[in-house]
């Protein structure tokens, strides 16, 4: 799904999977259209389009997918890309995007809210202006503990281990007009 917030366009990617898929990058490539007139253009996916753990040497280049994937986030002008999955932080830069893949740079893991504490001040900002979507109860802990709103969605548990969210979604499609009515807040 995607969404605005003030000046800048944001676009979430489910490829839980690995790599994306054809109509993936279809649906992709219309929302980096639909975003082109704004200021920010930022993409968070589940695993990142490179792998961190590989030596310098290796680049995206080696994976046809996240090759494509590059070419269409420069041609579009996307700020920065954000990934999770890897336990670590790495910060790369391809054809002018800035690509951050982050996962345990904390002392404290969740359910503690030192992950998305540190994440908002990463981004400079309170953390009751943040969002959080989440699949996990102690996801869902870390962040209401933080002070952020937070999204459940029922991808991988049912909505009764979920209670603790602010709101339950079931369809990751769900979540856009969800976002829309919590930023028009």
């Amino acid at each position: 799904f995607a969404f605005t917030n003030r000046n800048s366009y944001f676009i979430i990617i489910d490829n839980a999977e690995g790599e994306l898929k054809e109509e993936q990058f279809a649906w992709l490539e219309d929302r980096l259209k639909e975003g082109a007139h704004h200021d920010n253009i930022f993409i968070v996916m589940h695993k990142p389009a490179f792998d961190p753990y590989q030596q310098d040497w290796y680049n995206m280049d080696n994976m046809p997918w996240a090759y494509k994937f590059r070419k269409l986030c420069a041609q579009y002008k996307v700020k920065m890309v954000f990934a999770g999955h890897k336990h670590m932080f790495k910060y790369e830069r391809f054809d002018g995007v800035d690509y951050i893949v982050t996962g345990d740079c904390v002392r404290k893991g969740k359910p503690h809210p030192e992950p998305y504490l540190k994440a908002a001040k990463c981004l400079a900002v309170k953390p009751s202006e943040c969002l959080v979507i989440e699949t996990a109860p102690y996801g869902i802990v870390s962040a209401k503990e933080a002070g952020m709103f937070c999204i459940a969605l029922t991808s991988s548990l049912p909505p009764e281990y979920l209670k603790k969210a602010d709101i339950i979604a079931d369809k990751l499609e769900e979540i856009s007009a969800l976002v829309d009515k919590t930023c028009a807040m």
